[in-house]
């Protein structure tokens, strides 16, 4: 039983939810190709031999750096510096420009090679603004005001992590995922700056997924994730969804150690297995505890917060 006042603090939130037009989620599949295409499969058959000539020397921030990598091609050719995805976008908001809308792209990266300041100098003709987590607080905050006072700038550029929360952006009713952090509870909040009180558009979320790459078996990962917490986890346990992020690094590392025979961690009678393979052959209950479980979230704590290791250009 809820205490009154969450029970009234929920209530107010339903409230204010039902007077926000509708949030219209589109997953968009890309195919990479020409030189892009190449320099992936390049990297991921090298970093496979490589990890491979560890044996098992190797290390869960091992396999971290290289899906880090191949998630980098997938958003620009490192030789030419095209983009797949940013051929989209392109074409997306010259249709949203002449609607007079406007919109918010996140990316995980803030780089000017593969992240914000390189999507940035590509879409330039929009007049972009860039918001990331090295700017001063003087920086942010005069970028936030341009946005919100002049139209002409028709692209706010966020880093996932500097700008995912605490903004009301409701001047962009359009929102791009880049890419994907490991934990879907971040997207929704990066979403929720353009869908809040205050919104009068419909908010449209577009998220990119590049086909044949580390990015769909993320996303087919996250996606299972979401149903897992929806099924086991009550929608105001916080803490609960908060060891998930663990879940969800562990569940996309196993899949790739699995599908190109490296070795897998934790070793024990739960070696390899996504969560979802732990419910169906351990059942929900088994499952619900290990989630819970403190000796498995100090575990995994060294490798929580490095999904991307330094010096990649990934912002805070």
């Amino acid at each position: 039983m809820l205490p009154l006042q969450a029970s009234a603090g929920l209530a107010a939130i339903a409230v204010a939810a039902a007077r926000l037009p509708n949030k219209i989620v589109s997953r968009i599949a890309l195919k990479l190709d020409g030189l892009q295409r190449e320099n992936y499969d390049r990297a991921e058959r090298e970093g496979i031999f490589h990890l491979r000539e560890k044996g098992e020397a190797a290390r869960v921030e091992n396999v971290l750096e290289l899906v880090t990598r191949l998630k980098q091609i997938c958003n620009f050719c490192p030789v030419i510096g095209r983009s797949a995805k940013l051929d989209d976008i392109r074409e997306r908001l010259r249709t949203l420009e002449a609607e007079e809308h406007r919109a918010l792209i996140f990316s995980q990266f803030a780089d000017d090679r593969y992240g914000g300041r390189a999507v940035a100098a590509t879409l330039k003709s929009f007049q972009p603004l860039l918001y990331t987590g090295d700017m001063s607080t003087a920086q942010k905050e005069t970028t936030i005001k341009a946005f919100k006072t002049n139209s002409a700038h028709k692209v706010l550029i966020l880093s996932l992590r500097a700008g995912g929360q605490g903004l009301n952006l409701q001047e962009a009713s359009y929102v791009f995922h880049f890419d994907r952090w490991w934990n879907p509870a971040i997207s929704h909040q990066a979403e929720d700056r353009s869908h809040r009180f205050g919104q009068v558009f419909p908010a449209n979320v577009y998220i990119y997924t590049c086909e044949n790459t580390i990015e769909e078996r993320i996303e087919r990962v996250l996606q299972q994730k979401q149903m897992l917490f929806d099924e086991v986890v009550d929608d105001v346990s916080i803490d609960i969804q908060s060891q998930l992020t663990t879940e969800e690094l562990f569940g996309a590392y196993a899949q790739f150690c699995v599908r190109h025979g490296l070795p897998a961690y934790p070793e024990g009678e739960f070696q390899g297995l996504l969560p979802d393979q732990i419910r169906e052959r351990f059942g929900v209950n088994k499952l619900h505890s290990i989630l819970r479980d403190q000796k498995a979230r100090r575990r995994f704590a060294n490798i929580r917060l490095r999904a991307e290791p330094p010096g990649t250009g990934s912002a805070p």
